[in-house]
Formats: C-alpha cells, sequence, structure tokens
C-alpha cells in the first residue's frame, strides 16, 4: 500500500478523509474526546496489544 499524504488542516478537508474511511466525523470526535473512557489504553489487534505489554512490561492491558 502506498504511503498518502496527510489530510489538509481545513475541516472540510478532515470531514471528506474521514468519510472516505467509512467514518461518521461526529463519531470520531466523539471517540477522540472520550478515547481512555471507551477504549482503555490501546486499540489493536491481539498481536499488537501483546507488543504493547512487551515494551512496557506491564502484565496486562485495559483495550480492545
Amino acid at each position: 500500500m502506498a504511503a498518502q499524504a496527510a489530510p489538509e488542516s481545513n475541516p472540510s478537508a478532515l470531514v471528506q478523509h474521514l468519510r472516505i474511511y467509512g467514518l461518521d466525523p461526529d463519531c470520531w470526535t466523539a471517540a477522540v474526546d472520550n478515547f481512555d473512557e471507551w477504549f482503555g489504553r490501546a486499540v489493536g489487534s491481539v498481536e499488537r496489544l501483546r507488543e504493547l505489554l512487551g515494551r512496557s512490561g506491564d502484565r496486562w492491558v485495559k483495550g480492545m
């Protein structure tokens, strides 16, 4: 997959990029604002969460 350019820093461009990826801009803002409460410390695949544990030295992580 080729690297993509960062979105422009104007709201309409950001909204357009979120919609391209199938994300609702209103929900995205709420998810960012409430990340810790909704998702815990991390979001990712089981493999990625295990990598996080290995790097942090923790025995568990609250995440999705």
